[in-house]
């Protein structure tokens, strides 16, 4: 582990381990975790202008991220298989992607403020399949979310005005669930692929709506 004016860089490789870190502003986190097996990166960060990246390379692996602060990004990598995110995010202005690649993930994503983009991406062709959910609250949020695969589930809540969503999916047996309340909403929604349709849609107030299937059923 290495902290040096406000960065702080821990590696690690091989077997289990356990990295937390702890800041406030101006700062920079990062954890990387590699060829290892149910290891945990926890960053806990508060104020302006942080800068967070997790990368986690194995097996059940979990990425634990609480930022109160505003202006932050971050990212978050994980690959292998039974990887876990779980972000709070309470601040404006916050730009996040979580990527997970292989089978059996799962992204939980809370975001309170405004002015917030987040994406997550999730591919793997495993019948476990992946699944995410991602919350917005407040004003002005974008998000994004792509699942390639099988048997993949997302779901999506935004709570508030003027906020827009884009989500695609495709593979097969796959289910999205979205909810937006408030007005001035857009969302785009895309499934390609095989099997049913399976999408749920609920938009209270004055919102707008694009849903694209394709392929065979």
């Amino acid at each position: 582990m290495r902290f040096l004016a406000g960065l702080l860089i821990l590696t690690a490789m091989a077997g289990t381990q356990t990295a937390f870190a702890a800041s406030s502003s101006p700062n920079r986190a990062t954890i990387a975790q590699t060829l290892s097996t149910d290891s945990t990166a926890a960053i806990t960060q508060s104020g302006t202008g942080s800068d967070i990246a997790i990368d986690q390379i194995g097996e059940a692996h979990l990425a634990t991220v609480t930022d109160t602060g505003s202006i932050t990004f971050l990212r978050i990598g994980q690959s292998g298989t039974g990887q876990e995110a779980m972000l709070t995010l309470a601040g404006g202005g916050t730009t996040g992607s979580v990527e997970q690649s292989g089978s059996g993930h799962a992204a939980t994503v809370w975001v309170d403020g405004t002015g917030n983009g987040f994406r997550i991406a999730q591919s793997g062709a495993s019948t476990l399949g992946n699944i995410l959910f991602l919350t917005q609250k407040n004003t002005g949020n974008d998000a994004s979310q792509t699942q390639t695969g099988t048997g993949n589930t997302m779901h999506l809540w935004q709570d508030g005005f003027d906020n827009a969503a884009t989500l695609m999916q495709d593979g097969s047996g796959n289910y999205m669930d979205i909810r937006q309340l408030g007005d001035l909403n857009s969302a785009t929604f895309t499934q390609l692929g095989t099997g049913a349709p399976s999408v749920v849609v609920e938009q209270r107030g004055g919102a707008r709506a694009t849903l694209t299937v394709s392929g065979s059923r």
